[in-house]
């Protein structure tokens, strides 16, 4: 018996297309000149510091990159299937909502995350001019990590939610700004009316961008434990959204 099928079929036909191949080369060529930019931009400054701006410009670049493609390739990938009448076909054979779910996660998720693991060399290359730490590349990779596929967890369950592809994109937005601004913006609400007491730390620990704030060696000192929680929590919603999007999928098909 084959455990999730349609997770290693949609494997076996990423591994055969050319775009998975194209996608690695120019993530990487994009990565190169981004780089090369912030090294024409910042020239005359010491290696250390070209090495800083180069790995901080190329990491934010990505950081945007893993929330925008991860919602972007799912936010439709159920919801076509709905308006075409080719989901419910998939639920008459034995298979589950998870086998879906995590099918349809892998068809759209295998080429962009290539892409991301292609950048990463290049993004190592300022730990040779002594600009960052090896703690620091880490952490920005596991970050980015989380970030694409807590993206991607986002779009997944905006689409098993909806039929049509501007509602999927909506509740998609809609479910971004939930876990990435509404908890941030009640902690500067509750710093605002009471300056005397500090922001609690815990709202900030279901956005990304916190974080990949706390990559950076000077504030990961400060609060290590925040940096792992922060990312803990990140992941813990990723697999919370996939297993209510394949809670439901088997329940809308027919909507």
């Amino acid at each position: 018996m084959t455990v999730l099928p349609i997770v290693e079929r949609e494997l076996r036909v990423a591994a055969r297309r050319g775009a998975t191949y194209w996608t690695r080369l120019v993530g990487a060529l994009a990565a190169v000149v981004v780089g090369a930019a912030v090294f024409m931009f910042t020239f005359g400054l010491s290696p250390a510091q070209t090495g800083r701006y180069a790995f901080e410009g190329l990491a934010g670049v990505m950081l945007l990159h893993c929330l925008a493609y991860g919602r972007r390739s799912t936010a439709d990938c159920l919801s076509v299937e709905k308006r075409e009448g080719t989901l419910g076909l998939l639920f008459l054979t034995d298979l589950k909502g998870h086998d879906v779910v995590l099918g349809k996660l892998a068809a759209t998720s295998v080429t962009g995350f290539y892409g991301l693991l292609a950048v990463f060399p290049v993004l190592a290359l300022p730990l040779l001019l002594g600009g960052i730490s090896s703690g620091e590349l880490w952490r920005v990779a596991l970050v980015l990590v989380d970030t694409f596929l807590f993206s991607l967890a986002i779009g997944m369950l905006s689409s098993a939610l909806s039929r049509d592809l501007r509602r999927a994109m909506a509740a998609n937005l809609l479910l971004l700004l939930f876990f990435m601004a509404v908890p941030p913006a009640c902690a500067f609400a509750l710093t605002y009316f009471a300056p005397r007491l500090p922001a609690p730390a815990p709202l900030f620990f279901s956005c990304p961008v916190y974080s990949f704030f706390l990559c950076d060696d000077t504030q990961y000192r400060s609060a290590p434990s925040h940096f792992w929680w922060s990312l803990g929590v990140i992941h813990g919603l990723t697999w919370l959204l996939l297993l209510v999007a394949g809670w439901i999928v088997p329940r809308s098909w027919q909507d």
